[in-house]
């Protein structure tokens, strides 16, 4: 700051009349010392660009601070504390109301004891705020990024959020808000309400995990009244009765039923909607409502005339003692029909009989006619000792490869049954091979083994 100067003026004694002493001189003279203990003053005060009044003893105030108050202390370069016993000890701290401190770079303290640390507000009474976070109310803590309000709340969860009386939000991002609920340490809920009573008393009422999964401590009820206790009552009752279905009682008689009903406890076994039947033909069945028996409206089936299953065995078993059952003989040497059963033996001694008769059947010499059956068409060869291989597709085309007296070739044919056989033996040339239609079969003849043919006919 700029400083006024005084320039000093030299006395001399009479006779000399340079240096008067008179009124106005004098007046000058403690113009000049009022105006230097006023300086002094001020200089006290704002230091180098700062302001004291009321700093704490034996605290320096740094520059572009201000310090105001009962002992107040503002060590930090741009700092400002004010009220009583604040501290704003970093730089662009403010401390304000009772014994606050703001000891983080551009922290911020306010109410009474509470204490601000980087870059947070503190604010309330015995709050505490750190790392970029916001605590407020009562005995709250704040930290990473976090807000907690109300009382006694704590928040330390990146990014959380603790509100109510004694709620801990420790899950990053997450919200949690009611009093004294269980801490989730493994960040498994995004909200939770507690519903505890006290720090060692600690429950939750409500939870919502990261996966919208849903869990309350009580019910729920929508706009109708409708509830999901009474959804879960009815499906239970409805249990009950397909249950009672299942597992359902039978008596002889009317009086049984009664008689066992009479017994203490046993009401309590039966299920609402359990069956209850009778076996006397003349008395109905009944079903139970929970309190009573109720008519089973359904028509009693009869069961006269049906035999039972020792019924069924013993008639069956005097069956096969007066039934005569065929010898075993050779079918070879039997004379009369119905009289021998077929043995193993000579089902073998069939069965090797009809494999060589098809084997002696392939060695017959041509000019033999083989059909054979496909799913849409019908084959026939004859004149030739031949083997086909017929394909077809499903736009209705289709085609063979057929081996001619050890020759091949392939056919590939449209639904038109028009087309050109291809010739893959140089031996068969195209000019002694032809096709003809008649009306839904196609003909390929060979001339070169002497007229020989396939004919394909769609079935």
């Amino acid at each position: 700051m700029a400083r006024d100067t005084y320039e000093k003026q030299t006395w001399e004694n009479l006779p000399s009349e340079t240096t008067p002493v008179n009124a106005e001189r004098l007046t000058h003279i403690e113009d000049g010392i009022k105006t230097a203990m006023d300086n002094r003053a001020l200089k006290e005060i704002y230091d180098d660009y700062s302001i004291s009044v009321g700093r704490k003893a034996g605290t320096a105030i740094r520059s572009y601070s201000s310090a105001v108050g009962i002992d107040v202390a503002a060590t930090g370069d741009a700092s400002h504390a004010e009220g009583y016993a604040t501290i704003a000890s970093n730089h662009y701290a403010h401390a304000e109301g009772k014994e606050t401190v703001a000891s983080g770079i551009c922290s911020h303290a306010e109410g009474e004891k509470t204490k601000a640390s980087l870059k947070s507000h503190a604010e309330g009474v015995e709050t505490e705020a750190d790392n970029y976070s916001h605590a407020e109310g009562r005995k709250t803590t704040a930290n990473n990024y976090s807000h907690a309000e109300g009382y006694q709340t704590t928040a330390t969860g990146y990014y959380s959020h603790a509100e109510g009386s004694g709620t801990k939000a420790s899950g990053a991002s997450s919200h949690v808000h009611g009093k004294f609920n269980i801490e989730d340490t493994s960040s498994k809920y995004a909200e939770i309400v507690g519903g505890g009573y006290s720090d060692t008393s600690r429950m939750n009422i409500y939870t919502l995990d990261w996966q919208g999964n849903a869990k309350y401590a009580g019910d729920v009820e929508n706009g109708n009244g409708v509830s999901i206790n009474n959804l879960k009552s009815e499906v239970d009752n409805l249990k009950d009765i397909a249950k009672g279905g299942v597992a359902a009682k039978t008596f002889d008689t009317k009086n049984a039923l009664e008689t066992w009903l009479a017994v203490e406890g046993n009401p309590e076994t039966l299920s609402v909607g359990q069956n209850i039947y009778i076996r006397e033909t003349d008395t109905p069945d009944y079903w139970w409502d929970g309190t009573e028996l109720q008519i089973l409206e359904t028509e009693k089936v009869s069961l006269e005339g049906y035999v039972t299953e020792t019924q069924l065995d013993t008639k069956l078993s005097e069956y096969a003692k007066n039934t005569d059952v065929p010898s075993l003989t050779n079918n070879l040497l039997a004379t009369v029909p119905g009289q021998s059963a077929l043995d193993a033996v000579q089902g073998k001694v069939l069965s090797d009989q009809i494999n060589q008769l098809n084997s002696d059947l392939l060695k017959m010499p041509q000019n033999i006619i083989r059909k054979v059956n496909a799913r849409e068409f019908t084959f026939e060869m004859d004149a030739g000792n031949y083997l086909v291989v017929v394909l077809s597709n499903a736009s209705g085309r289709i085609g063979f490869t057929a081996y001619i007296c050890g020759s091949q070739y392939e056919s590939d044919i449209a639904s038109t049954y028009s087309g050109i056989v291809k010739i893959f033996d140089n031996s068969i040339t195209e000019s002694n091979v032809s096709a003809t239609k008649d009306g839904n079969a196609i003909t390929i003849i060979n001339e070169a083994k002497n007229g020989s043919f396939i004919t394909v006919t769609k079935l």
